[in-house]
């Protein structure tokens, strides 16, 4: 993996947002493992397209404008915010209204065109009915030689459900208790400390923790990473790393490139992958059944030192190697093996790799 840094004006702070109290949030770096060419083009492109052939220079002038928002909404119970170009961050405040706070920023190859372009750039805010809706605006028909993205710091209702659609860009949530709903394109997804989430991410990393009502993730291509997680979850991954942590709740995991991790799960669970290695920990007794299924990548088991177990294994190609006791280490040792009583159940099938149990 490599890293690679973009931004719609590459001369600008890349640092980490500040908190809301502090200032607005500045773009951040984005990790890539793959399309790097159609990434780079598509941030700084006038009119992005993900197959642009090669970037944009940065502007030679560049302007902008901050806008600090607060908007009631006593009777509004969910928020739909779509942006396009820059971050988005919601953060639990506040009670009968939503505070936006924006920063717009153009750029141009003439400081008249920049900031012509930062003229038509707005923000809208309206509530229908029981919902507001936020979005940014601009101008499409803009010239081809401006840039521009506007970046949003929201203090939402807590209880309020959230949608949040974004195309070129982080987005952050953290603190809601109602759903969190997550569509993205080109950047990073965070949801920390909410109740329940669903995330769809087409090209960038997803990381969520501390949810209490379980979590549905769709990713194309990026590395999704989640602990401390109640109830349910899901995660579906088409190229990246998946790594769970603690969970207490059912668990569905499927990934077709790349490494699957997962460590002290208690509940059902099944994961699936279909070119990567396996890695499952479980240091405490689930007596749930973990069923894991590899089709071109290792399954290694980790157990407690003292586990009470019954692993059944399944290879085809493959070869299996277990501690002891109870018994030898040794290749084609396919069959059901007890430790202890026997309590938790596991069920590992690898077609054409191996599979190796070992103790802590």
């Amino acid at each position: 993996m490599f890293r690679l840094s973009l931004s719609l004006f590459p001369n600008r702070d890349m640092t980490r947002t500040a908190p809301v109290r502090d200032r607005v949030p500045r773009p951040q770096t984005l990790e890539k493992t793959v399309v790097a060419v159609a990434l780079s083009a598509a941030l700084i492109a006038a009119q992005p397209s993900p197959t642009s052939p090669v970037p944009r220079p940065a502007p030679k002038f560049q302007v902008s404008r901050q806008i600090d928002r607060t908007v009631p909404a006593p009777a509004a119970d969910s928020i739909f915010i779509a942006n396009e170009f820059g971050n988005v961050e919601v953060a639990a405040g506040g009670s009968g209204s939503v505070r936006i706070r924006a920063e717009l920023v153009a750029g141009g190859d003439s400081r008249a065109g920049a900031e012509s372009c930062l003229q038509a750039m707005g923000l809208h805010a309206e509530v229908r009915g029981r919902r507001l809706d936020i979005s940014s605006t601009h101008d499409p028909g803009h010239s081809s030689a401006t840039q521009f993205q506007t970046s949003l710091i929201i203090a939402a209702p807590a209880l309020a459900v959230l949608h949040v659609e974004n195309a070129y860009g982080d987005v952050s949530v953290s603190g809601m208790q109602g759903t969190v709903l997550v569509r993205n394109r080109f950047g990073n997804s965070n949801v920390h400390r909410c109740q329940r989430a669903e995330i769809t991410n087409a090209f960038g990393d997803v990381s969520t923790d501390h949810l209490t009502q379980g979590v549905t993730i769709s990713s194309r291509f990026g590395n999704v990473s989640t602990h401390d997680l109640t109830g349910p979850v899901t995660i579906g991954n088409e190229s990246g790393t998946i790594r769970l942590i603690r969970s207490s709740g059912s668990v569905q995991v499927e990934n077709r490139l790349g490494e699957v991790s997962a460590a002290d799960c208690r509940g059902r669970v099944h994961i699936t992958c279909v070119q990567g290695p396996v890695v499952f920990r479980q240091a405490m007794t689930n007596p749930d059944t973990v069923t894991i299924v590899s089709h071109n990548g290792p399954i290694r088991l980790t157990l407690p030192s003292q586990p009470s177990a019954r692993v059944n294994v399944l290879v085809n190609t493959g070869r299996v190697f277990w501690p002891q006791p109870p018994g030898p280490v040794g290749p084609g040792l396919s069959g059901t093996y007890a430790f202890g009583e026997g309590q938790a159940y596991f069920d590992l099938s690898a077609d054409r790799a191996d599979v190796t149990i070992v103790k802590e």
